[in-house]
């Protein structure tokens, strides 16, 4: 038996799950891997493997499985431009998801909002609408200060009329209990 301790950069990591699963691999689906410890923080494994069972080729198509990447370095290239050139790989796919994410987000924010500062239109109506759409009903209550009660506060500003009818309109349980 050969031993050997290697330390491998892997791309793909972003929670302590990532590292644990990257480890939980190495040590259970590739023979040979004697211990493998997870570095979240440097983005890298330190693998004890007996090299007569195994090797790193083997150690990246078992994390590879899994869905991360170790990143082995070609022939007469070192291991740290291989790692440069691996993570500025990621960080331009990142960039582009990220600018794709807001190619579409950014449009259906902007429609949503306009919706509702009426500048398309829509308004309230738009809405789901609850209650009646026209805020003149009043809680019903059997005295005449309760039934012209209006909901104080920016209930109407912020959340419509819609908001302030069904407000009003929605049953109310009794505040104090009958006299018998």
């Amino acid at each position: 038996m050969v031993r050997r301790r290697i330390e491998l950069p892997i791309i793909g990591m972003h929670c302590a799950g990532c590292a644990a699963t990257v480890e939980r691999t190495l040590q259970q689906r590739v023979p040979g891997v004697l211990s493998a410890t997870v570095n979240l923080a440097t983005d890298s494994a330190i693998v004890e493997y007996d090299a007569a069972r195994t090797g790193p080729e083997q150690m990246a198509e078992a994390v590879a499985a899994a869905g991360y990447r170790i990143v082995l370095p070609a022939e007469g290239e070192s291991a740290e431009d291989a790692e440069a050139e691996a993570r500025r790989r990621e960080q331009a796919t990142q960039r582009l998801d990220f600018r794709v994410g807001l190619a579409f987000t950014i449009p259906l924010f902007l429609l949503s909002m306009l919706r509702d500062f009426h500048v398309l239109g829509a308004g309230h109506s738009a809405r789901l609408s609850i209650g009646s759409s026209s805020c003149s009903r009043r809680r019903s209550s059997s005295t005449p200060a309760a039934a012209s009660t209006a909901v104080p506060g920016p209930a109407c500003a912020i959340a419509g009329p819609t908001w302030t009818c069904w407000w009003r309109s929605a049953p109310r349980r009794p505040t104090s209990t009958p006299s018998s």
